[in-house]
């Protein structure tokens, strides 16, 4: 069988194992798909850490605010514009030079830690690469829905 390209909407999520589902899908070009995501519902995680890095930036401790001062930013949100998510990791990697007591400093929430110890320390251009790619795809899909509505 060969691999193919295609924009998708997903239709249905199943949980089929504790870190698999099962998935519809259907697209353009080969109507209803299904298929099994392995590691899918680790989504859910990822978006935990997301939104509570997020939500540390957005509403920094002491050591950030300084941090971000320091770099001539006046909020973490006016960071964000100017140098991206992934510049503003890559800001906070650099202070904690990969300590996560260093980290602790400025992102306090448990809930964040394990994702922003991994960005923190992530190759920065592979990170904003990542993030331009799930930018991108989002766009196809909202392409694609528009086109199926019409």
């Amino acid at each position: 069988m060969s691999a193919e390209k295609a924009s998708a909407i997903v239709v249905r999520v199943v949980d089929f194992s504790e870190s698999s589902c099962i998935v519809t899908l259907y697209s353009r070009e080969f109507g209803k798909l299904g298929g099994l995501a392995k590691g899918g519902r680790r989504i859910n995680f990822a978006m935990t850490d997301f939104r509570a890095i997020v939500t540390s930036i957005l509403k920094p401790t002491k050591d950030l605010k300084s941090l971000l001062k320091g770099a001539g930013f006046e909020s973490g949100e006016a960071a964000i514009k100017a140098k991206g998510f992934a510049g503003v990791m890559e800001l906070i990697g650099k202070a904690t030079g990969g300590s996560a007591e260093q980290l602790l400093r400025y992102i306090p929430q448990q809930e964040a830690l394990a994702g922003a110890a991994i960005l923190a320390s992530a190759d920065v251009d592979a990170l904003r690469n990542s993030v331009e790619q799930v930018g991108k795809s989002a766009g196809a899909t909202d392409e694609a829905f528009n086109k199926m509505r019409d």
